[in-house]
């Protein structure tokens, strides 16, 4: 079995499963499965669509930096956004939201 028809072959066992009202050991009777392979498959599909991306507005936003010099001044990791990219790094101020959003733009138009 190649990985394309593993991947659909455990696609429709899932949906069956989901579908399956009775235990677990017994669908996995009922369809021959291994019982461990299913939740390996079950955990698998979970972390596939688990969210690890989420969105932020980047259009219409102002610089909210304001002048004091704590705002400046207190630059240390609980305060500021690190990106590292191979060997680029980038430090942004979690109060700058100017410089985050011109940085992600450029990170995906490089993408």
């Amino acid at each position: 079995m190649n990985q394309i028809e593993t991947n659909e072959y455990w696609k429709d066992i899932l949906e069956k499963f989901s579908k399956y009202e009775g235990t677990i050991s017994g669908f996995c009777r009922e369809y021959d499965v291994n019982i461990h392979r299913l939740y390996y498959q079950r955990k698998k599909l979970r972390k596939k669509n688990e969210s690890i991306f989420h969105a932020i507005n980047l259009n219409g936003r102002k610089n909210k930096i304001e002048n004091s010099p704590d705002v400046k001044n207190n630059l240390n990791p609980s305060n500021e956004i690190r990106i590292k990219i191979g060997k680029a790094k980038i430090y942004i101020s979690n109060s700058d939201e100017l410089s985050l959003s011109n940085a992600l733009k450029e990170i995906v138009r490089s993408c």
